[in-house]
């Protein structure tokens, strides 16, 4: 068995995800993006970055663009 990938340290049946917990992750993921339209383009610019099209430093400022400002930094 191993621990759900969700982060609610659950253990699985074999899998990645407890039943539906896939959906916590995402859910996740989106709110802390700011929103499934900023997680598509932060996306979009990690393919970008990983196709060679920009550099990191044109990365980087798309992702501080993209990122919600009110957030707090981690501790």
């Amino acid at each position: 068995m191993a621990e759900c990938a969700c982060g609610c340290r659950e253990q699985t049946a074999g899998g990645t995800f407890r039943p539906g917990h896939d959906s916590y992750l995402r859910a996740d993921a989106e709110h802390r993006a700011g929103g499934v339209i900023r997680l598509a383009k932060l996306v979009e610019a990690a393919e970008a970055f990983n196709a060679g099209d920009v550099s990191l430093a044109e990365f980087g400022e798309r992702v501080r663009v993209l990122m919600p400002a009110s957030r707090a930094p981690a501790t």
